[in-house]
């Protein structure tokens, strides 16, 4: 019996080891493909019409935009010249001061350029506008986590899922923050809500190999392994 208490005990030593070596990969990787992203994905939120999990983050006016000055300071974003599509986006919002994705797009600069107050303020004012845009809860939860500010910013993220049940970032986000509060039943929980709704197979494996690790360490059921069986 202690034989194997020695081997468990072991066991569970070198697998929180591992899962701390990962955990911090995880960030390195995570804190790229979130700037990729919202490169990618949030400064676009003019330029097509949303699908049905992206109506809550819709410009609440109908303000015409010129089409030609956002596709500018889209691209100029996209190459990374932030000072160019921050003079854009700015000379946009003088005109169009209650556009949620400017506002957002001016905070995804800002922080990028280390401007963190300012993407916060960027932020609360874009939630001012709407409280319904569920991207804005989120990046703002993810400004207050760079602040130092972690529950505020699970706070965030919470009500991001609250108004958009199907967006997975900050489902990963509550995960990532339970992990670090060594709360493994809550982090497994929060990737397990967000994994059904995962389409990125890059981020599906990732969040795979997550669900496992926590389901290894807090000894709780895996659902998802669980409904295979």
């Amino acid at each position: 019996m202690s034989d194997q208490h020695n081997k468990k005990a072991e066991r569970i030593r070198i697998a929180v080891l591992a899962l701390a070596i990962l955990a911090a990969l995880t960030w390195l990787w995570h804190d790229r493909r979130a700037r990729e992203e919202r490169v990618n994905k949030a400064l676009v939120i003019d330029e097509a019409p949303p699908s049905d999990q992206l109506l809550s983050k819709r410009m609440i006016s109908t303000v015409n935009i010129p089409q030609a000055s956002l596709e500018l300071g889209l691209k100029l974003a996209r190459d990374k010249d932030y000072d160019g599509a921050k003079r854009v986006f700015e000379t946009l919002l003088a005109h169009f001061p209650t556009s949620v994705s400017l506002l957002n797009n001016l905070a995804f600069i800002a922080g990028e350029q280390g401007q963190l107050d300012r993407a916060y303020d960027y932020l609360s004012t874009a939630i001012q506008v709407t409280g319904k845009c569920a991207e804005c809860f989120n990046n703002l939860g993810s400004v207050l986590i760079k602040q130092g500010k972690a529950e505020e910013a699970r706070q965030m993220f919470l009500r991001a899922v609250t108004l958009s049940p199907h967006y997975i970032d900050p489902k990963l986000n509550l995960a990532v923050l339970s992990e670090e509060k060594n709360d493994w039943d809550q982090a497994l929980d929060w990737y397990q809500k967000a994994e059904p709704d995962i389409t990125d197979p890059q981020v599906q494996k990732w969040v795979s190999q997550r669900r496992h690790w926590m389901a290894a360490i807090s000894g709780a059921p895996d659902r998802q392994v669980a409904n295979t069986q």
